[in-house]
């Protein structure tokens, strides 16, 4: 296993061998399942896929895929309800300025492939959630915790030498939103199989999770930001943004009991899957609805 920037460079890591144990789950392109190539990696489709937008840096494995961090570049936006949207809770306001410093995040979620080496490295508690019949491989892991979250990013630490993190709920909105200002990334309207949701005209709607590279990305390189899994933040859960930063740093104070949780999952409507739409979860709750993914400072 190896460590990879664009264009050449290549650094050794120390989780060899781990992944390579595991057996790859077909991966799927734009709700076409595919075949791995020898690396791992999904066959793109025509029209873009894997790889195809924004400079990343990737651990490649030959068996269970790869983690891939996309270069997010910094910028400010508007946080909170969209322009015109009627569905916002009282949670989505005020809107405000933000500014976002450069930063990476992962182009997926985290996968049950990846979780899985985790536990057979004798990580993450060796807690093995249950994939609820639906598969593991490439998949998002479900039934995870924020706790538990914090235990898989301390083995990522520990095995890498990164700083692999959760994304504050800002750095989450910015990325989704990826420079829009819509309800969602792809326009006002939830349309047909741009996402997995009860309504999203996907054939995994309301029946389970699809594997984590099922549709197209955003602008910024992004699979499933919207749909398929809610997927936890850093910050601490409150009712508004009042006190919300302005830096896009994570919010710590408040009811950090409960975590904030971003986007909504397969088997809600499209309402809850909008870019500004936010939900505040109990920290040690685990549900087959919720996932989370990577970030880490540039």
């Amino acid at each position: 296993m190896h460590f990879t920037t664009s264009p050449s460079r290549v650094v050794p890591l120390s989780i060899a061998g781990i992944l390579c144990a595991l057996i790859v789950a077909p991966a799927a392109v734009y709700g076409k399942e595919v075949a791995p190539d020898a690396q791992g990696k999904a066959v793109a489709q025509s029209g873009g896929g894997v790889g195809a937008r924004g400079k990343s840096v990737v651990i490649s494995s030959s068996g269970a895929g790869d983690i891939e961090m996309v270069d997010i570049p910094g910028g400010s936006f508007q946080m909170g309800c969209s322009p015109g949207d009627n569905e916002c809770g009282k949670d989505e306001y005020p809107r405000h300025a933000v500014k976002i410093k450069p930063f990476r995040m992962s182009r997926y979620p985290v996968t049950f492939a990846l979780w899985d080496a985790c536990v057979i490295s004798r990580g993450c508690g060796l807690y093995s959630p249950s994939d609820a019949g639906w598969g593991r491989g490439n998949r998002p892991v479900i039934n995870v915790s924020w706790d538990d979250a914090q235990l898989f990013i301390d083995w990522m630490n520990r095995e890498t030498g990164r700083h692999f993190r959760l994304p504050s709920e800002a750095e989450w909105e910015y990325a989704a939103r990826a420079g829009t200002t819509t309800r969602y990334y792809w326009g006002d309207n939830i349309g047909r199989n741009h996402a997995d949701c009860d309504g999203c005209g996907s054939r995994w709607d309301n029946k389970q999770t699809a594997p984590v590279n099922a549709f197209r990305p955003n602008a910024f390189g992004l699979f499933g930001m919207l749909g398929n899994v809610k997927q936890w933040t850093e910050d601490c859960w409150n009712s508004n943004y009042n006190e919300a930063p302005d830096d896009g740093s994570a919010l710590t104070t408040g009811d950090c009991d409960r975590r904030v949780a971003r986007s909504g999952p397969w088997s809600l409507t499209p309402d809850y899957l909008r870019a500004s739409f936010r939900s505040g979860v109990l920290r040690l709750f685990r549900t087959f609805t919720l996932g989370f993914r990577l970030a880490e400072d540039k």
